[in-house]
């Protein structure tokens, strides 16, 4: 449970440093939804912690989104409609955590935000 925590801290921390360089040019916050589940395709590949800056500039409205789609995930955390899975694979790459736990929040909840999960 705290991976997952510590996996939300770590990424809203690299989105807040984007959203601080593009404060003068922020897009506008609505971000098509196959484009927030390209970004997660994207994020659950990213080896590094370089590499997930790097998909962030390239790809921000779509981690905007993402952003916002783990408010929802933390919502149902604390409503108790949603329950962190516990076990995870021993290697993974930097937020595989992050990514598959909302993936399968989505699987749990499909209303929210119309998003669908990653297929397998």
């Amino acid at each position: 449970m705290n991976v997952f925590f510590e996996q939300v801290h770590e990424f809203c921390q690299m989105v807040q440093c984007e959203v601080a360089k593009r404060w003068n040019h922020m897009p506008v916050p609505d971000c098509p939804n196959e484009a927030v589940t390209d970004f997660m395709e994207r994020l659950l590949l990213c080896p590094t912690t370089e590499s997930v800056r790097i998909c962030i500039e390239r790809n921000f409205s779509a981690a905007l989104g993402f952003a916002q789609l783990l408010d929802s995930v933390n919502r149902g955390i604390s409503a108790g409609t949603f329950q962190l899975p516990t076990e995870w694979p021993k290697y993974q790459t930097v937020f595989y955590v992050l990514v598959c736990t909302t993936q399968e929040f989505l699987r749990s909840t499909p209303l929210v935000s119309g998003l669908q999960p990653i297929s397998k």
